[in-house]
């Protein structure tokens, strides 16, 4: 087994939660869930599974696709996973790889142990607090030079799609999944370890949140 880096934590294989139920299913099952257990524990293999439908690879020829549609290719979303019980992972800020399918301990985040918690209070919602997960979508101005100013709404489009593959990925494995769209930009960008001051365009920032865990 090759030795892991430091910082970098390699994900399961998705191959088998691919097949475990239809599209239209996991659209009927698809839920909102703000009651989440608090004793509960993700598996690596389900969150693996979740963030790869996200922003996965789904095409390793040389145009190396992803799960969801990008102008141009370009691919301007950021996708960070906040860990709080998941197997095998230290509670903190981590980003997604899609090229090596894995995570990777995200610098720069004051105290990544609190980071659920400073976001739930950016949210004013309590019950993020319980979540094991928590994906932050965030845009980048990747489109900008080439879209000018569509690339917002390219950005958001994309955001959009890459949520939906979440959602419906969580519903097909019985995952609590809900989106948070109310929260103070700044303090969920520090939070996560960005750095909002520098940024110039609307499309930058965090989009989009979604809380991961088990229903009571």
């Amino acid at each position: 087994m090759a030795r892991r880096e430091e910082g970098w934590h390699p994900l399961p294989d998705v191959t088998d939660h691919l097949k475990q139920v239809s599209l239209f299913d996991a659209l009927s099952l698809r839920r909102s869930h703000r009651e989440l257990s608090t004793r509960s524990y993700m598996s690596r293999e389900r969150l693996a599974a979740i963030v790869w439908s996200a922003q996965g690879i789904s095409d390793t020829s040389r145009f190396r696709k992803r799960t969801a549609p990008s102008a141009g290719a370009l691919y301007p979303i950021k996708l960070y996973v906040v860990v709080s019980r998941v197997d095998g992972l230290p509670a903190g800020v981590y980003e997604y790889s899609c090229d090596r399918h894995a995570l990777v301990s995200k610098e720069g985040v004051d105290n990544p142990r609190e980071a659920l918690p400073r976001v739930a209070a950016a949210c004013r919602a309590e019950w993020v607090r319980d979540a094991e997960a928590l994906l932050v979508v965030v845009g980048t101005p990747a489109l900008r030079h080439k879209y000018h100013g569509r690339s917002v709404r390219y950005v958001w489009v994309e955001a959009g799609a890459a949520t939906q593959n979440a959602l419906l990925a969580a519903a097909s494995l019985g995952t609590a999944a809900t989106v948070v769209g109310a929260f103070d930009d700044e303090k969920v960008a520090q939070a996560v370890g960005d750095d909002l001051t520098t940024m110039r365009y609307e499309e930058e920032g965090p989009i989009v949140l979604i809380a991961l865990g088990h229903p009571v």
